[in-house]
């Protein structure tokens, strides 16, 4: 009977959560992707790298959301149908619109979910409900263009900007 309290104890402990989240992201990119790099030739071929990741990444955010980690996990889905959607609106070229919004939209919306819920959780603090929504929503929408527009140049980003203002 003990040993179930010490596994109960354990499993509601978040430092632990954070601990093996942070382990399997260092595993992830200090021992799988090396392994995966020699092998692959194109950026499809890392399938064990991604999953490591994504499992990572979900274990950090339960370790630090705790109880609204399902909150978090419905906003990271609608920021990536929303960004999806952004994508379809403002870059419309046609069929091609439609795969473009998919293959940048969807990781876009969900990166720039995960940089805003950190944001969210240090920086922002206001009494007023108003304000609060304001400053989340121009936050949120301000990191999703930063984040959609390096998507779409990538590298380029620096030498486009510089073409533009010479």
């Amino acid at each position: 009977m003990r040993k179930n309290k010490n596994l109960a104890a354990l499993i509601r402990d978040r430092k632990t959560y954070l601990i093996v989240g942070v382990v399997i992201l260092l595993m992830s990119l200090c021992i799988i992707f090396p392994f995966e790099k020699h092998e692959s030739n194109f950026i499809s071929d890392f399938v064990y790298t991604y999953i490591s990741l994504a499992i990572g990444l979900l274990v950090l955010m339960y370790g630090l959301m705790g109880k609204n980690f399902f909150k978090g996990l419905l906003f990271l889905i609608f920021s990536a149908i929303f960004s999806f959607c952004a994508w379809m609106l403002f870059y419309p070229l046609g069929f091609l619109s439609t795969l473009l919004a998919f293959w940048l939209g969807i990781p876009s919306g969900i990166i720039a979910g995960l940089i805003f819920l950190i944001a969210d959780y240090k920086f922002i603090n206001d009494e007023n409900r108003v304000k609060l929504f304001l400053k989340r929503m121009f936050l949120f929408l301000l990191l999703l263009a930063i984040v959609s527009l390096s998507f779409l140049y990538g590298s380029d980003l620096i030498s486009y900007i510089y073409e533009k203002f010479k």
